[in-house]
C-alpha cells in the first residue's frame, strides 16, 4: 500500500514538473518571442508609415516649390546665417539705425525640406527710417518674416527703440533641373514684387504726416481740432485765421507764411475761391506735398493734391 501511494505521489510530481517546464518553454520559448516579435512588426510598419510619410511631403514639397518657384527666394544651403545676418546689419545701417545690434538665435530644423535662421534686432530709430527699413524688408526676395516688432518712444526724442524677432528659411529640396539652385554660399538677388505699391513714399507719407508719438506718450494731436474759420484782408494782405479748439485760442497766418498746429508743420501757398491750398515741408523720404482746405474744415481732412 505504501509503495503505491509513493508511486502516486511522484506520478503526481512528474505531472507537476511536466506542467511547469510546459508552462515555462510555452512562455519563454513562444508567447514572449511571439510578442517581441509583433512589436518589431508593428514599429516597422510605423517606420514604413512615416517613411511613405516623408517622401509624400517631400513630394509635395517640390510640386510647391515647382509651382510657386520659391526655390529661387530660399536662402543659401550653406552659411545662411552668417549670410543673413551680413545683410541684416547692412539694411539697418544703410536706414540710419542707430546702437544697433543683431544677435544670432541658431538655425532650427523645420522639417526634412528645409531650416530656419533666427535672429533678434535691437536698435533706436525714427518712424521714418523704420518704415524706410521695413519697406526694404518686405521688398528683399528672401522667404523671411518678422514674428514680432515691439516699439518704445523714447523720452524727449522723436525716435523709438525697436526690438524684432526675425526668421528666414532655407530650403533644403529642390526640383530637377533648376541650375544654379541651390544657392550655396550667396543669397538670392532676384526681382520680387511682394508689396502692393513700388514707391516708398506710399507707405512713409501717413506715417510722416501724422505725430504718432505724440499719441503714444498718451498725448492728443492739436491739428485734429484746428479748423480754418475765415479769410480775413487787411490793408489788401489776406490772413488767415485757424481756430485751435484743443488749445483755445485763434492762430492767424499769412500766405506763405510757414506755421505749425500739432503735428502739422506747412503755410498757405494759393488761395482758390473760398478755399485754400496748403503745401507741407518734406522729409528726407518724400518730397513737399499740397493739401486742398475748405472753410469751416479740419486741417485732419484736408485732400492731397498734386503740384
Amino acid at each position: 500500500m505504501k509503495n503505491w501511494r509513493n508511486l502516486v505521489l511522484f506520478i503526481a510530481f512528474l505531472g507537476f514538473c511536466v506542467w511547469y517546464g510546459g508552462s515555462w518553454a510555452y512562455k519563454t520559448q513562444y508567447q514572449e518571442p511571439r510578442k517581441k516579435l509583433q512589436a518589431e512588426i508593428t514599429k516597422a510598419e510605423q517606420i514604413k508609415t512615416q517613411y511613405e510619410s516623408g517622401i509624400k511631403n517631400g513630394t509635395d514639397t517640390l510640386n510647391r516649390l515647382a509651382s510657386q518657384k520659391l526655390y529661387h527666394r530660399s536662402l543659401p544651403t550653406d552659411n545662411a546665417n552668417t549670410l543673413y545676418h551680413s545683410w541684416l546689419l547692412a539694411a539697418g545701417e544703410n536706414c540710419r539705425f542707430e546702437y544697433l545690434e543683431v544677435s544670432a538665435r541658431g538655425p532650427r530644423r523645420t522639417q526634412s525640406a528645409s531650416y530656419t535662421v533666427s535672429f533678434q534686432l535691437n536698435a533706436q530709430t525714427s518712424l521714418d527710417d523704420l518704415s524706410r527699413f521695413l519697406y526694404e524688408f518686405y521688398w528683399a526676395p528672401f522667404i523671411h518674416r518678422i514674428t514680432s516688432l515691439d516699439i518704445l518712444p523714447v523720452d524727449n526724442a522723436d525716435l523709438v527703440d525697436v526690438e524684432m524677432q526675425i526668421e528666414g528659411l532655407s530650403l533644403l529640396r529642390f526640383p530637377d533641373n533648376v541650375s544654379p539652385y541651390p544657392l550655396r554660399n550667396q543669397l538670392p538677388d532676384i526681382y520680387w514684387r511682394r508689396l502692393s505699391s513700388g514707391l516708398l513714399e506710399t507707405y512713409t507719407e501717413p506715417i510722416d504726416s501724422r505725430n504718432l508719438l505724440q499719441f503714444s506718450r498718451g498725448g492728443v494731436d492739436a491739428s485734429d481740432f484746428a479748423r480754418l474759420t475765415g479769410i480775413i484782408t487787411e490793408g489788401g494782405e489776406p490772413e488767415f485765421w485757424f481756430n485751435n479748439q484743443l488749445e483755445n485760442r485763434t492762430v492767424r497766418v499769412k500766405l506763405n507764411e510757414q506755421f505749425r498746429i500739432g503735428s502739422f508743420i506747412g503755410k498757405i501757398v494759393e488761395i482758390v475761391g473760398d478755399d485754400i491750398i496748403l503745401e507741407t515741408t518734406g522729409t528726407s523720404s518724400r518730397g513737399s506735398m499740397r493739401w486742398f482746405l475748405g472753410p469751416g474744415e479740419l486741417l485732419k481732412d484736408a485732400i492731397a493734391v498734386p503740384f
